[in-house]
């Protein structure tokens, strides 16, 4: 702290303004640094909260193909006779795509050998719309073998209906089935469908996240002036707004769109690949104790981030294009899918380098921030395994939204938080001392020569005073 070495009037009574030089230590100044410790966990703890809902819905949102079956038993008597079986499916909707029934013999658990039992099927279907018959259809007599495995009480399958929904809503599937049904119990019958409501469920949940990385911006916003960390300060903005577009609000007008779809996986990858970068940088900041990474280090990552941005957007469309048009929940790794796992291993291992780099060479600069971002990046790093290595490779959950959505998810939540964490605020400033005056400015009172005397004498007195009241 310095004075000002302005001239005063020694005989003047006003008051001078003298500066204080405020100290910079030219540390780093967001609310990571700034805020107490319990203010940081406090923040981390709603992160975790957030991710923990976004991780349950995705959870329980129905799946893309949607499965379900019913057991029937049977009534009659008379082993060798011919069954009549109605099959109604109603409340249809072209956004299901399809329908595939199939139906089978379950057999008495008393009788647990191998048998095959010859079916004779005929089979009609109508099909309706607002409860009127737009169309029928009668298909031939085929002829099946169904076979009872040993020790299985329920027999190979038999088709019941196999079709495309297109522009009706109930299905009325009428079914005469003649064989040997000697202890046979009844019929359980297996569907399945596609079924939107995952999926718009998921492009609905981006659209609430960005809100989530909006809001944090206006905080981020509210409280910003530029300081020595510029560039971290400008990178965030650039994420915050990545992250905003890349929920792609179009797409919920346009979910069957080639386009939209498109546009849906660019976006979203290059928001992934930026933020990437961003922690890649934050960890070379620090492991240097620089306010800004070198031009050699930013080349390497922009290169990195990008390749890997290609790959994940070519294999998030391709996945994406499979599943909506799968009529059967059939596991296959995509060719994308290969080079995206490699990607995802190459993106652990150079983060790890780097956060085994800053450890060791930060010597206590910004270690907040430090170990802040090792949280982060370990989250996303799991949350890449888990979508893009776990999920293709045992194709686990492929015919939900949990992995894309554990993806997203994951980036989108954190990316909102770490710009609350790197907003300007949380530390103890210079407030100002007058109405206008600046912060780190006092107010000084030029004493006079008689005022000096005067005060020298009292002084005087009042050290005389003490003495005679000793003796």
């Amino acid at each position: 702290m310095s004075l000002n070495p302005n001239r005063v009037n020694e005989n003047s009574d006003e008051f001078h303004d003298v500066e204080l030089a405020v100290a910079n230590s030219g540390g780093p100044s967001f609310f990571i640094e700034n805020s107490s410790f319990k203010g940081v966990l406090q923040t981390v703890g709603a992160l975790f909260l957030f991710i923990a809902v976004h991780i349950f819905a995705a959870w329980r949102a129905p799946g893309i193909i949607s499965f379900d079956q019913q057991y029937y038993p049977l009534n009659q008597t008379d082993p060798n006779s011919s069954i009549d079986v109605d099959v109604t499916l109603n409340s249809l909707l072209n956004e299901h795509r399809f329908v595939h029934v199939n139906g089978s013999l379950v057999r008495n658990t008393s009788i647990d050998t191998e048998r095959t039992v010859p079916v004779e099927i005929s089979t009609r279907f109508v099909y309706s719309k607002n409860s009127s018959i737009i169309n029928s259809e009668n298909i031939d007599k085929i002829e099946v073998k169904l076979n009872f495995p040993s020790q299985s009480t329920t027999s190979s399958d038999f088709p019941v209906v196999h079709k495309d929904i297109n522009d009706y809503d109930t299905l009325q599937v009428k079914m005469t089935i003649s064989a040997d049904l000697s202890g046979v119990s009844g019929f359980r019958f297996t569907w399945s469908y596609g079924n939107p409501s995952g999926l718009k469920y998921s492009v609905s949940a981006r659209v609430l996240m960005s809100f989530l990385v909006g809001y944090m911006l206006i905080i981020f916003f509210n409280a910003l002036h530029f300081t020595n960390e510029s560039f971290t300060q400008i990178f965030t903005i650039v994420v915050a707004f990545s992250g905003i577009f890349s929920s792609n609000p179009v797409s919920i007008f346009f979910p069957s769109s080639k386009t939209c779809r498109i546009i849906d996986q660019l976006l979203l990858a290059a928001f992934v690949a930026l933020f990437r970068m961003f922690i890649l940088c934050q960890f070379e900041m620090i492991r240097g104790h620089k306010t800004s990474p070198g031009i050699f280090p930013c080349i390497i990552f922009a290169l990195y981030v990008s390749l890997h941005a290609t790959v994940s957007a070519t294999a998030g469309y391709d996945r994406l294009t499979f599943v909506q048009t799968a009529i059967d929940a059939v596991t296959t790794v995509l060719p994308s899918e290969s080079y995206q796992v490699y990607a995802t291993f190459a993106f652990a291992g150079i983060t790890i380098i780097w956060i085994v780099l800053a450890l060791v060479q930060s010597n206590g600069y910004a270690t907040r921030r430090l170990y802040y971002f090792i949280l982060i990046a370990c989250i996303l790093i799991i949350a890449d395994l888990f979508s893009h290595v776990f999920c293709v490779l045992t194709g686990a959950l492929q015919y939900t939204i949990l992995p894309s959505m554990c993806h997203i998810s994951l980036y989108m939540t954190t990316a909102a938080f770490t710009i609350f964490m790197m907003h300007a605020g949380g530390g103890q400033e210079y407030t100002q001392m007058q109405g206008d005056k600046d912060a780190g400015v006092l107010d000084v009172e030029q004493m006079t020569d008689d005022e000096l005397d005067d005060s020298l004498n009292d002084e005087e007195e009042e050290a005389e005073e003490e003495e005679e009241e000793e003796e």
